[in-house]
């Protein structure tokens, strides 16, 4: 019976450490998106990821330098929705002149050419030569061709002046710092000054002080 009692104490024992190191491992495993943290035997190497897409505009600091807490490290220039807006904006207003400016130069060839049928209609028609009906005709292409032409010049003129307006739209990027969670030692930067990279991608390794 002493026995029995003594087993089950054992059990007892064993699950609840089994509990407490199942407990650290649940209460240590979520980890931040900036930084992913690995242990290994001698040291803490801490990694740091990038907390947005954008191009690394500047490192900080130097491999093997030591760094306080929350020091920054990088610092990425990322562009804001209202910066991808105006662009998008701007192209817009790009393919809006070409459109207009395209069909101006038709307008123009077809105004030149109805006007030069008139012209040589007109002199015929008092020699006989050519119709009444042809002349009238002739001279409600021209008209036509010529208010066609203005009407292409105004949206031209529109669509110019629309491009060429200040946006009120502020800096066309941002920048965002990368900072240590601990105080560290750089082990190596993984990226380079211009290169673009998006959220997650491994910055930095770092090594605890301890």
């Amino acid at each position: 019976m002493r026995t029995k009692i003594n087993i089950s104490s054992r059990y007892a024992i064993g699950f609840r450490r089994s509990s407490i190191f199942l407990l650290g491992i649940a209460l240590t495993f979520p980890l931040a998106t900036a930084c992913r943290t690995t242990v290994t035997e001698n040291n803490k190497d801490v990694v740091v990821n990038a907390p947005a897409s954008g191009v690394v505009r500047r490192l900080l600091v130097n491999e093997g330098a030591s760094v306080e807490k929350d020091a920054a490290i990088i610092e990425i220039a990322i562009q804001p929705a209202q910066a991808r807006a105006s662009q998008t904006t701007n192209a817009d207003q790009a393919t809006a002149v070409r459109a207009a400016e395209t069909n101006l130069a038709s307008a123009q060839e077809e105004a030149n050419r109805t006007a030069s049928e008139l012209r040589r209609i007109e002199p015929l028609v008092k020699r006989g030569l050519a119709s009444k009906a042809e002349l009238d005709k002739a001279r409600a292409q021209s008209l036509d061709a010529q208010q066609r032409l203005d009407l292409a010049r105004e949206k031209a003129r529109s669509a110019n002046a629309n491009r060429d307006q200040p946006s009120s739209i502020g800096p066309s990027e941002e920048i965002v710092t990368v900072r240590v969670p601990a105080a560290a030692t750089i082990r190596a930067f993984s990226i380079h000054v211009g290169e673009q990279v998006t959220t997650g991608q491994p910055l930095a390794t770092l090594v605890l002080h301890t």
